[in-house]
């Protein structure tokens, strides 16, 4: 072999030891570590960046609420009953694991998707974990929002800063973890979303045991299945149909074991607390804008609320307090 074809191929060697080396790093080598690398895999279901500021319609009373308790009353989604939510998602997540279990050749691999699919009807979201959602919108002072979510204009609409500097808040029972999800309204790409949140799941599991053979093969198996759980559960809160896309909605979809204690609303409809702030800290408002068809004296108990509540403070400046642009009675 000549010496410049020698010089290639120990570079491309030294090349590949590296690649190998990287893989080998960011590799679990327990499971624990496993655990939580698939815990950041499910975590990090998200494919857009939040805006900057949410939006969240509702009425006054329940802005006061909001804001004394600083914490959001995120619904449970079963109760719900949302029309525009997709019917068909547990069958397209079914159809998902299907797929890649016809493609997966390795049978220890396949072991975790023949578990989903083996175990579904008792593992569907709706059974394994009760989801709880915190709705808001990517849409400032919009009409139809105001007319659906806005006490028909009469209402409040606050607009939430997104903290991106802040450690999470820690959770209230029963929740046990959640994610911010940008609603999905286009099926193709909600669906390629959990397919590929899955292979990673896969992926993750296959490396671990291949670099570390000393790494349990059923204890992997059972918390790579838990993790395609949750992945399904969290699918089954941010899928809608496409007509309804100008909702332009994001959730905040917290779960909990299934049948775990909460409390209810007035009409009969299971709730959980939610917090979007560390250390009790003020709910961080950009601006409330007050609805079109509000009575002139709501902006004036707007801000009676505000600093009855505690704003300004160090961690929450004090908001904009405006009136929709749009006229009174508007309709779209």
């Amino acid at each position: 072999m000549g010496t410049a074809r020698l010089a290639k191929v120990l570079r491309r060697r030294r090349r590949m030891e590296k690649r190998a080396a990287r893989r080998a790093d960011n590799c679990p080598n327990t499971i624990a570590e496993l655990e939580h690398q698939l815990d950041l895999i499910v975590a990090d279901f998200h494919t857009a960046t939040p805006p900057d500021v949410l939006y969240h319609y509702t009425k006054l009373q329940s802005a006061r609420g909001i804001l004394t308790s600083k914490e959001f009353w995120a619904t449970i989604h079963r109760d719900m009953d949302d029309p525009a939510e997709l019917d068909s998602a547990g069958d397209v997540i079914r159809a998902v694991a299907t797929e890649l279990r016809q493609c997966t050749p390795k049978e220890d691999d396949a072991r975790v998707l023949d578990m989903l699919l083996d175990k579904y009807s008792e593992w569907k979201a709706s059974e394994a974990f009760d989801s709880f959602l915190a709705c808001f919108c990517s849409a400032r002072d919009k009409v139809s929002q105001w007319r659906d979510y806005g006490d028909s204009g009469r209402g409040v609409c606050l607009g939430v800063k997104v903290i991106r500097d802040e450690p999470a808040p820690a959770e209230l029972p029963p929740i046990g973890g959640r994610v911010l999800l940008q609603v999905d309204y286009d099926p193709g790409s909600w669906r390629n979303r959990v397919k590929r949140k899955f292979m990673e799941v896969m992926s993750l599991r296959r490396r671990c045991l291949t670099t570390y053979p000393h790494v349990d093969s059923g204890d992997s198996l059972v918390i790579a299945g838990v993790a395609l759980q949750q992945i399904a559960a969290y699918a089954e809160s941010f899928a809608k149909k496409p007509k309804f896309s100008k909702e332009e909605e994001w959730r905040i979809v917290g779960l909990a074991p299934a049948g775990a204690q909460c409390r209810s609303h007035q009409d009969g409809r299971a709730f959980a607390p939610l917090r979007v702030r560390v250390d009790g800290r003020l709910i961080a408002l950009a601006e409330v804008i007050v609805g079109p068809d509000a009575p002139p004296s709501t902006e004036g108990e707007v801000h009676r609320l505000l600093a009855e509540v505690g704003y300004p403070s160090l961690h929450a400046p004090m908001p904009a307090v405006i009136r929709s642009t749009h006229s009174p009675t508007t309709r779209p």
